[in-house]
């Protein structure tokens, strides 16, 4: 089953925020594009809009590094550290970078890329991250789109690859 919705997304991009929406309901997305525009830079710290979901007590946001550069990732541990617990991260997430994020304060880490090539999934890698980090911790990024009734399409990554 897909997902329609995320509670709430920080996307940073050297260094800044994104945006802080990131749902994949057309309406709420009609919605917010009215208000908002689409996709704006924010002139607060990546820390703002987790601390906000800490005060609120939301659970399960995402951080997203939209680039691996060093400024995107110093922005998503400052996320990280101002809602320890509350936080998943995802954006170049592999083996060797996967436990850091978990200690420093990511609740899951998000793989996409990592695990999935050319619209199959690396068994080998999967497990390995298994292995690391525990399946508990670990979501696996599956873009869905409705096909028929009954079925549903899913497309890896970036809606490329039809499968």
């Amino acid at each position: 089953m897909c997902a329609d919705s995320v509670p709430f997304l920080v996307s940073v991009f050297a260094g800044k925020s994104e945006t802080n929406c990131g749902v994949n309901s057309k309406k709420f997305i009609r919605r917010w594009e009215l208000l908002f525009g689409t996709n704006f830079e924010s002139d607060k710290s990546a820390a703002y809009y987790p601390n906000m979901y800490k005060r609120d007590s939301l659970t399960g946001g995402h951080v997203i590094m939209l680039g691996a550069d060093p400024l995107s990732q110093v922005a998503a541990l400052e996320a990280l550290h101002a809602y320890p617990g509350g936080l998943h991260v995802g954006g170049g997430i592999n083996l060797e970078n996967a436990m850091k994020y978990l200690d420093e304060g990511a609740s899951h880490v998000i793989v996409t890329s990592y695990v999935f090539s050319d619209g199959k999934m690396n068994m080998e890698r999967l497990q390995g991250l298994v292995d690391l980090i525990g399946r508990k911790r670990l979501v696996l990024d599956l873009s869905c789109r409705k096909k028929s009734i009954n079925s549903q399409c899913m497309y890896l990554p970036k809606y490329d690859f039809k499968t």
